[in-house]
């Protein structure tokens, strides 16, 4: 018996002593979008069970990093990494892209269904803005947004810790805002080998002067950003005419400038390709420009001028008068107090739901003012665009709507993936084919009418086979055995 005991206790040694000379493996990989206040604040909380810090997104806080691991704050300098989720593979080899997208799509339409589904609030806000279905498609887009940026880094992270990193002992976690779809989410990464927690204000239990900041601050960013739009300045100050004040009572066509060229050839692609050939007006077509990245050449502006095709240049100086108009809008008031009634009428349970809502519907109802009270000075009718997938063109297209007019929109490109994200809005929409038609109403699309065209470019085709000719004799004269086009 005393033998078999020395014997265990001399395993015990040898086992401890064999632990001591193993490499120290790190405790927790922390992975982060981006650093701020609520990250820094908790990787200060948590450092001795941390280990290495990496970033997807550069921060500002390079220095007070610095600082905070000199003062021994920190335990460890977060380090930017760059990766993308197209570099991401399964076990088979096969890019996870089109399964991400999936994967999104189908949690936003349980957080839709969960939480604004029969949700009160959202439903008194829908009578008041006179569209149901747009209002609950631009939720539900914002919705899909943040899951499948968290879903995306999730993947990221997995794949960078078990492929480059290689700590298997490790656990890795993701850092991520404490938003509304923490829970349905958080299911997902666990799969995935990736621990979700959350940073920021944990929940609504505290105290009544914490909800009221909570929801302060809730109207302050809807109102911030639903007016950040019409505070763009233009891309070259004063190489534009400003917003003209007269109104105009010549029913009128808007498009939007995306940066494609300003231009009438059919051998190229523009802004314009729909007017070609249409015996269209060019008088009552309107420019809108409102990003300053995009920027014109001089001859682009001579050739709007020769046209008579007005452009709207939304500065930043014209645009505060338009902002004024939005905030004495009697509408965006009534909803204001009917949104505050809802967050402080719907209980504790939908709380968080609700000032979520606050902040979202907010924003879709400054957009919406701010684009109707344009229509209506400027006479526009006719709203034309290429596909448009962004959660805003719905306020704007709704706001075309309320103007008596209409919205179409045509095909750019393929539409390769059947998901919420490219859902569209509009009264008609000019598609490729049939096909596409089925997949843009499978993906939740509030589309009036749909008319296969062909492809958008094909009438350029018999255009460019002289310069294709000339280009292809002399690739081949250089040397070129095979020609790749797209």
């Amino acid at each position: 018996m005393k033998t078999s005991v020395t014997t265990e206790r001399s395993d015990d040694l040898t086992a401890k002593n064999n632990n001591n000379h193993l490499p120290e493996q790190p405790k927790t990989i922390v992975f982060v979008e981006t650093l701020d206040l609520r990250t820094l604040f908790y990787l200060i909380l948590h450092k001795d069970q941390i280990e290495r810090v990496y970033v997807f997104r550069a921060s500002r806080w390079k220095g007070l990093n610095n600082f905070l691991h000199f003062i021994r704050l920190l335990k460890t300098v977060p380090v930017p990494i760059r990766i993308y989720l197209a570099d991401v593979r399964d076990a088979e080899g096969r890019c996870i892209y089109p399964s991400v997208f999936s994967d999104a799509s189908g949690l936003s339409e349980v957080v839709r269904q969960t939480e604004f589904d029969k949700n009160e609030m959202v439903e008194r806000a829908c009578l008041l803005m006179g569209n149901r279905q747009a209002v609950m498609l631009f939720l539900e887009k914002l919705i899909y947004q943040d899951i499948f940026e968290v879903l995306s880094k999730a993947h990221m992270a997995k794949w960078y810790f078990t492929n480059v990193l290689q700590f298997p002992r490790a656990r890795c976690v993701l850092l991520v805002p404490n938003r509304l779809w923490w829970s349905h989410v958080s299911g997902y990464t666990t799969s995935v080998g990736v621990h979700l927690i959350r940073v920021g204000s944990a929940d609504h239990r505290s105290i009544w002067p914490f909800i009221s900041l909570r929801l302060v601050r809730g109207l302050a960013h809807g109102m911030r950003e639903g007016l950040r739009a019409v505070f763009k300045a233009s891309g070259r100050p004063g190489s534009s005419p400003k917003i003209i004040e007269s109104p105009t009572q010549q029913t009128k066509i808007a498009t939007d400038y995306l940066g494609t060229p300003v231009s009438f050839d059919e051998k190229k692609r523009s802004t314009f390709l729909w007017m070609i050939n249409s015996g269209l007006q060019e008088e009552r077509v309107s420019l809108f420009r409102s990003d300053q990245t995009f920027s014109m050449s001089d001859e682009e502006l001579m050739l709007l001028k020769n046209k008579r095709i007005q452009l709207i240049n939304l500065s930043k100086e014209a645009n505060v008068k338009s902002a004024i108009r939005v905030l004495l809008d009697r509408g965006v008031w009534v909803l204001l107090m009917e949104l505050i009634r809802g967050v402080f009428t719907g209980g504790y349970k939908k709380f968080r739901t609700n000032v979520f809502c606050f902040e979202m519907l907010l924003r879709y109802s400054i957009y919406f003012t701010f684009w109707r009270n344009l229509f209506q000075r400027y006479g526009i009718r006719m709203l034309m665009t290429s596909s448009y997938f962004d959660p805003f063109h719905i306020p704007k297209h709704c706001a075309v709507k309320s103007n008596k007019g209409i919205s179409l929109s045509y095909q750019w490109s393929n539409l390769e993936i059947n998901v919420k994200t490219i859902s569209i809005c509009c009264d008609m929409y000019f598609g490729f084919s049939e096909m596409y038609k089925r997949t843009l109403y499978e993906n939740g699309s509030l589309m009036g009418a749909f008319l296969p065209t062909g492809y958008i470019t094909d009438y350029g085709i018999k255009s460019v086979k002289e310069n294709a000719a000339k280009l292809r004799s002399t690739l081949t004269k250089n040397g070129a055995n095979f020609i790749l086009c797209f």
